[in-house]
């Protein structure tokens, strides 16, 4: 059995991307469901003779403070690791010569 691992990558990639626009696109559905309905017509049909449209509001605003806060907890860990990566960035390229002679490679056949 022949597994190319460069595919298998590459679809995982595309996995990724697909489930972050995914959730994007999700977002932006119930905030605009959550924007457009906030004078809506109150009906008794839910259970215990509550609003179903309500619910359906709260539960929607629950779900994007849960997405808001991983995302801007996403953010802050990104940005504290590009500050630490800019601020070693020329240390590191000073501190290692790539190049064969210093690293004493032997070029022969």
């Amino acid at each position: 059995m022949n597994f190319n691992f460069v595919s298998a990558k590459k679809s995982r990639k595309q996995i990724a991307f697909l489930m972050c626009v995914l959730i994007v696109v999700g977002s932006l559905i119930l905030s605009v469901f959550v924007f457009t309905h906030p004078g809506h017509e109150h009906d008794t049909n839910g259970p215990n003779k509550s609003c179903t449209v309500c619910v359906y509001i709260s539960t929607a605003e629950n779900l994007l403070r849960s997405i808001a806060a991983a995302v801007i907890g996403a953010a802050f860990m990104f940005g504290c690791m590009m500050a630490v990566l800019l601020a070693f960035e020329s240390s590191m390229l000073c501190a290692f010569d790539g190049s064969l002679v210093r690293m004493k490679v032997k070029l022969s056949n």
